[in-house]
């Protein structure tokens, strides 16, 4: 089996788009992480000029829209999921150790609140796997 015979079969339609995606938004939340760095040090000894602190705003909140954008593709790709629209069992494989994380990820923990989130297709989905194990 040729690689493109291997690369269409191993994914649907469907999860060419998603699978992208995810990769450039954490290429971008690294990007912006990696720049926010020197102003964060900076920050934390107490040596952040009036300048730098506009900077580290406009950064963080890059940084922040980032983010979103990065669970907005996981949203949806555990949408498909829930609709059928994906295999199953692949995107288990794929996405589980990811999606389990994002959820239990402390920084991300305002995003995953059971009562508010907007992201209820990642709370099932991981629901539903952590329960059968």
């Amino acid at each position: 089996m040729s690689f493109l015979d291997w690369l269409f079969a191993s994914f649907s339609v469907d999860d060419f788009p998603t699978i992208p995606s995810i990769e450039n938004a954490k290429s971008k939340i690294n990007e912006i992480a990696i720049i926010m760095v020197p102003f964060v040090s900076k920050e934390k000894i107490g040596k952040l000029s009036e300048e730098d602190k506009e900077t580290l705003d406009l950064y963080r909140k890059s940084f922040n829209a980032a983010t979103q954008t990065l669970i907005n593709y996981y949203d949806s790709a555990c949408s498909k999921y829930v609709d059928g629209k994906v295999d199953k069992v692949r995107f288990k494989k794929s996405y589980k150790n990811e999606i389990r994380k994002l959820i239990e990820n402390k920084d991300l923990k305002e995003y995953f609140d059971p009562l508010t989130s907007s992201y209820k297709p990642i709370l099932n989905v991981y629901a539903e796997w952590e329960k059968l194990e």
